[in-house]
């Protein structure tokens, strides 16, 4: 019951982050490649927060070269990291300490 509501918190307080001018003017093709994602976004925040042993600070959905993929930054005391999951499986791509 917890872990549900340890979701649902962090899907709330993520998705008041994103500004509403993010919204692109291709909306079908935003839609189309959430639909094609095996796993949420929520699941894609809990796996790199292990990962990365931290807690997530913002997250998106992104088709790259590598496919399409969440990219989530990770704090971690006073270090960020750049978090990439593939969105079809779940796997972990890369996790790299930000320099910024």
């Amino acid at each position: 019951m917890l872990r549900n509501i340890r979701f649902l918190l962090t899907a709330l307080i993520l998705s008041s982050l994103i500004p509403m001018s993010y919204a692109s003017k291709n909306h079908k093709d935003d839609l189309q490649e959430m639909e094609k994602a095996k796993i949420t976004l929520v699941e894609a925040i809990n796996i790199a927060e292990k990962s990365a042993t931290g807690k997530a600070i913002s997250a998106k959905l992104k088709n790259s070269k590598q496919g399409l993929m969440y990219k989530v930054d990770v704090m971690d005391s006073d270090k960020k990291y750049e978090v990439k999951v593939d969105a079809l499986s779940g796997a972990v791509i890369s996790s790299n300490l930000d320099a910024h």
